[in-house]
């Protein structure tokens, strides 16, 4: 049971075409953080900040959450910003390639956001 207690959530918001846009990763009982892709990253170098930040915040595993599939056509930037203000990140803070999240229960819970 104690590797299952180790196991971060990861969920990826994704562009229909597959290509990654950002993800949401959480330790429980720990921190979570909203990784975005960066311009000129390739997959290997996000999955690789991404998975580095995990290790060091005591994770040993990856349970994969379904990701959430961005319709064609949509403004990313737009969306990144309304899933920034649902994960509590401040609506002042700086552009970053990832956040602290104050509401990870959005990803353990693996639901969308309450949009009221």
């Amino acid at each position: 049971m104690e590797k299952t207690e180790s196991q971060a959530a990861f969920k990826s918001i994704i562009l229909g075409d597959g290509r990654m846009v950002a993800a949401i990763v959480a330790v429980p009982s720990g921190p979570a953080r909203f990784f975005v892709v960066q311009k000129r990253e390739s997959s290997e170098a996000f999955i690789g900040r991404v998975s580095q930040w995990m290790h060091s915040a005591g994770a040993t595993g990856l349970a994969m959450l379904e990701p959430d599939l961005l319709p064609d056509g949509i403004e990313v930037g737009e969306v990144l910003l309304r899933i920034k203000a649902a994960l509590g990140v401040a609506r002042d803070a700086p552009e970053a390639p990832d956040y602290e999240v104050t509401n990870a229960e959005l990803v353990l819970g693996g639901k969308p956001a309450d949009r009221s």
